[in-house]
Parts: structure tokens; C-alpha cells; sequence
């Protein structure tokens, strides 16, 4: 049975069919001139923010089920810097100096040592004496544990995603606090990189850690939430030691499988989700060429 988390390749590959579709009108409007009244709604803006709140919302409860996140953050972050010297070569008004693709190498790389500091402090929980799993621990006391583990997860996530709505509000924007901050944030090295760009900044893309870390956090918790909701204990004695496996249930392996497995449609769209990174990378370059193509060449 394959290890894949369908509902999440699921999500992915449909935000990632939205980011097309919106790129594509972008590029219709803006570069070749197509007029399009619809992009200065409210109802457009939203779109647009689901599109990036559901991205980096799915890449961080994704890194729970990374066996390498580390080395995936170092392969964002060499493909952002790519990204970063291709697009300034071809021009200004293209240069990506802090994108998505940044933002997501610097959140991975964030969660990779949250994950650490929390694994470290919980080893102490997964190991046990066989004396004491037998004499001083049962199934009971166990499940106690790990329903207080769901809960700290879920209000970790709640926490996040408020401090992510606050920073993000149009109140908190105009507050005398936030002025402040930004007027001493500015000052600093690299302050684009925050969240506080100067008035001659500009990236054609841009995704700073603030306040979008905080969404991606709401993801990771929300999938450590999942992941402890949706697995099951599994005691194992290896040399008088007891070791607390967790592993998804099969069942709900088997469920999600059955649902986004066998549909052709469900296939190609996670097709779509477990290679969404390079869809990214490329999906812009192909809209590109072929709207050139069209307008210039066929209609023209």
C-alpha cells in the first residue's frame, strides 16, 4: 500500500489548478492587454488569497509527513535563488527578490528545527522500562496522554491563525503600533525579508515571513493534530525497553485511497498535488509562452 496521504496530494493538486487558472488571467490582463473589469473586486482579491493562504496552509501541514524536510528546505532554497538571479537578468519588472518559493524554503527550514526541539522533548515520553510500561502504565493512561497531546496541537494551530488574522487586518495595518515597528524594522538589514519593505522595494512575487509564517505554522499544527488524531499505538519491547510506535491507521489509508485513488479525475489532480513544486516553477514560463504564441504570432 502506498504511503501516501491522498487528501493532501488531493488539496494540493486543486490549488494548484486555481494558481493556474489565476496566473493565466493575470497574464491575460496585464501582459497582453486583455480587458478584464473583474480584477479590482473584493470577490477577486479573495480569490487571490485563498489561492496563497491555501498554499502555504497545505505546505506546512505537509511537513509533517516529510522524511526529509531538511533537505527539502535546502532545495527550495537553491531553486529561490535561481528563481531570484534568472528573473532580475531578464528584467526589473520580472525580479523575484522574496517570492513564495523563499518563503517556503524559510518556513520548511523554520519547522525542520520546531520539529527537532519538540522531538527532543518528547523522547522521554516514547521510551519507557519494561518494569515500569508494566507495573505503572496502561492503555488508559497512554490514550489520556495522547488526547492531551491533540488538544495542545489544536490550540497551537488556533493561536497561530489568529496572531496570522491580527497581523493581517486592515486595523492592526493602520495602527500606531505597527507604524512604529515599521518605521525601526525598516532601518534594518534585509528588512524586505520580514515583512517591512522599503518605499523603492519592489519583487514581482513576494511572500515575507511576516505575517505568512504564522499560517504556515497553523499548518504544521494543524497536521501534527491530524497525524496524532489519526494514528494508532503500537508497543514494541526490544531488549527490556518499550518503544510507542505511531503509525497512520490503515483504514484511513484504505479510505482516502479508495476515494482519490481510482477516479480518474481525483488521480490526475493528486498527480497534480505530489508534483507541485515543479508545476510551480514552470506553470508560469508555459502560460507565458503560450498566450505569446496565440496573441503574437497566431492572431497577430
Amino acid at each position: 500500500m502506498s504511503d501516501r496521504i491522498y487528501i493532501i496530494d488531493f488539496l494540493r493538486g486543486f490549488t494548484i489548478i486555481h494558481m493556474i487558472i489565476y496566473h493565466t488571467l493575470y497574464d491575460l490582463k496585464y501582459v497582453f492587454s486583455v480587458n478584464m473589469p473583474f480584477f479590482s473586486t473584493n470577490s477577486w482579491y479573495f480569490y487571490q488569497q485563498y489561492i496563497c493562504m491555501s498554499f502555504i496552509f497545505l505546505s506546512g501541514f505537509s511537513t509533517n509527513f516529510s522524511k526529509k524536510l531538511l533537505r527539502n528546505a535546502v532545495k527550495l532554497s537553491i531553486i529561490s535563488i535561481i528563481i531570484t538571479v534568472v528573473t532580475t537578468l531578464v528584467s526589473d519588472e520580472f525580479a523575484i527578490k522574496f517570492g513564495i518559493i523563499h518563503f517556503l524554503a524559510f518556513s520548511m527550514l523554520a519547522i525542520f528545527f520546531v520539529k527537532k526541539i519538540e522531538d527532543k522533548s518528547t523522547n522521554s515520553h516514547k521510551n519507557c522500562s519494561k518494569n515500569r510500561f508494566q507495573n505503572e502504565t496502561d492503555d488508559k493512561t497512554f490514550k489520556k496522554l495522547g488526547n492531551k497531546t491533540d488538544i495542545k496541537y489544536a490550540i497551537y494551530s488556533l493561536i497561530t491563525l489568529g496572531i496570522f488574522i491580527v497581523l493581517k487586518s486592515k486595523y492592526f495595518l493602520k495602527s500606531d503600533i505597527y507604524v512604529g515597528i515599521y518605521n525601526f524594522m525598516q532601518e534594518l538589514p534585509l528588512s524586505f525579508i520580514y515583512g517591512f519593505p522599503r518605499d523603492d522595494f519592489y519583487s514581482a512575487d513576494y511572500f515575507p515571513i511576516l505575517p505568512w509564517i504564522f499560517l504556515s505554522f497553523t499548518g504544521y499544527f494543524t497536521g501534527r493534530f491530524y497525524k496524532a488524531v489519526n494514528t494508532e499505538k503500537i508497543f514494541e519491547n526490544h531488549n527490556n525497553t518499550c518503544k510507542i510506535k505511531d503509525e497512520l491507521k490503515s483504514q484511513e489509508k484504505r479510505y482516502f485511497s479508495r476515494i482519490f485513488g481510482k477516479d480518474k479525475i481525483s488521480v490526475f489532480i493528486c498527480a497534480m498535488g505530489r508534483h507541485s513544486l515543479l508545476i510551480y516553477v514552470l506553470h508560469q514560463v508555459v502560460i507565458y509562452g503560450v498566450l505569446y504564441i496565440i496573441f503574437e504570432i497566431i492572431i497577430n
